[in-house]
């Protein structure tokens, strides 16, 4: 399952990191390839490479601030929180997490592909934030989750050369 590889999250990422991606996915030969996209920003852009290789293309959201109305629902009997940290709320999964981002809305095609999934191997990133927030969210859904931290990327490494990505084919999904 890749993370956030995309042009919105270029600075960083560099190119021999993208590259090491794309080897390690055309090596393994998966039969499934999951691309989580973040959805917070107004595109969502990947390698063609990458959009070609996978299986799926999911859209995911996380919000930055408490998200109070689940808490007003939790009160009104509209929503039940099902574990410590994870809210259910008519048919919405929310991570509760204790990183940058405050809450992650598990995307329903997650969930739905999850019950097909026994464990998953996450690459991309950001380490600590996104790919944190879906390693929860597939633990959660009882999916075996290993992280290969040789093809992730922090938010906290920020690459002042980004020119070469004017050579990779991007496209919208």
């Amino acid at each position: 399952m890749i993370v956030d590889v995309q042009r919105e999250f270029i600075k960083f990422i560099n190119q021999n990191l993208l590259n090491n991606i794309k080897n390690y996915i055309e090596e393994n030969k998966w039969a499934n390839i999951v691309v989580l996209v973040d959805e917070n920003k107004e595109t969502c852009t990947i390698p063609e490479w990458m959009s070609n290789s996978s299986t799926k293309i999911v859209h995911k959201k996380y919000t930055t601030t408490k998200d109070e109305s689940i808490y007003n629902d939790i009160e009104l009997g509209e929503a039940e929180k099902v574990d410590d940290g994870f809210i259910y709320d008519d048919g919405k999964v929310v991570v509760d997490t204790d990183n940058a981002h405050d809450n992650f809305v598990i995307p329903k095609e997650l969930q739905e592909i999850s019950k097909l999934l026994t464990d998953v191997v996450l690459i991309g990133g950001a380490a600590g934030e996104c790919l944190e927030d879906v390693e929860e969210a597939l633990k959660y859904l009882k999916v075996k989750v290993e992280i290969n931290k040789t093809f992730t990327y922090s938010a906290k490494d920020k690459y002042e050369d980004t020119s070469w990505s004017v050579i990779e084919k991007w496209v919208s999904v």
